[in-house]
């Protein structure tokens, strides 16, 4: 799945990618979309600001904030979409010949985080992305930048099959109303696609916490290429300061010398001047 700037014709690439998912999962509140009292609009809006210097300051698309946060819901769905289909196929009901294509690492782990937010709609239903402006009772206005609107149904899209559950199915007794008929009990069944599953989020989970660290790692190293840059700088305008100093130095050393040379000068012609009088 690629994911390309159309605006500006450049293509996401993978570090960044890698980044907007690390990003998103360690800022759970702003994964959710849900504003609180202690989460605002304006607290969703700077975080999306500073996502945004961190993943333009990477190789690949250059985008605003907004551009930024509709990357980001246009992955999940296309996530969502994808990861439907296969459990369509899995389960019998998508039709045709077996689905080949499998959820890349990145994908997995943007349905665990979808999964644990517990956001997962139906995948021919797009989230929408609203935006409006709220007055408040009190002299504040909050604009609300974005609010994601989830559609509610019955299909678990984050799990396997559903278990099925204990049912008592009574026998057939050829003497009714005499020995109370014998409980027959069907067992639980998929616990293979339930541990599947399980190992699938340990997974997800683990490359998750891979992301994070190779993020922390990236944006360490930033900044010390950035402070080694400032250092450099410094030196530069040290030395730059230190020739300027210099050439002011040159400058009185050579307006004093115009000055002797004219005192010179002026002593020669007093001296020629008498000269010739006598």
């Amino acid at each position: 799945m690629n994911v390309i700037d159309e605006k500006r014709g450049f293509r996401i690439s993978e570090q960044q990618r890698m980044a907007l998912i690390s990003y998103m999962a360690d800022h759970p509140q702003l994964l959710g979309g849900k504003f609180t009292q202690n989460f605002t609009a304006s607290s969703a809006k700077n975080m999306w600001k500073e996502l945004e210097s961190e993943l333009n300051w990477m190789a690949g698309a250059k985008k605003d904030w907004q551009q930024w946060r509709k990357s980001w819901h246009d992955m999940k769905t296309k996530v969502k979409s994808k990861n439907a289909k296969i459990k369509n196929h899995r389960r019998g009901t998508g039709g045709g010949a077996p689905l080949g294509d499998v959820l890349t690492n990145w994908e997995e782990s943007i349905v665990n985080l979808i999964c644990s937010t517990a956001s997962m709609g139906h995948p021919d239903i797009d989230e929408s992305l609203i935006e409006s402006d709220i007055d408040l009772p009190a002299t504040e206005t909050v604009e609300v930048e974005e609010v994601m609107v989830l559609q509610d149904h019955l299909e678990d899209h984050c799990y396997g099959e559903v278990m099925e559950k204990f049912e008592i199915v009574p026998t057939e007794t050829s003497t009714p109303n005499i020995f109370p008929p014998t409980p027959k009990v069907i067992t639980q069944k998929n616990f293979s696609t339930r541990r599947q599953t399980v190992q699938n989020s340990t997974e997800a989970t683990k490359n998750l916490t891979k992301t994070s660290e190779a993020r922390n790692e990236m944006m360490g190293q930033y900044y010390r290429e950035k402070l080694d840059i400032l250092k450099e700088t410094n030196e530069l305008k040290k030395t730059e300061l230190k020739l300027m100093r210099e050439q002011n130095e040159i400058q009185k050393e050579d307006v004093d010398n115009r000055k002797i040379q004219n005192v010179l000068l002026e002593n020669i012609s007093t001296i020629l001047k008498k000269i010739v009088d006598k």
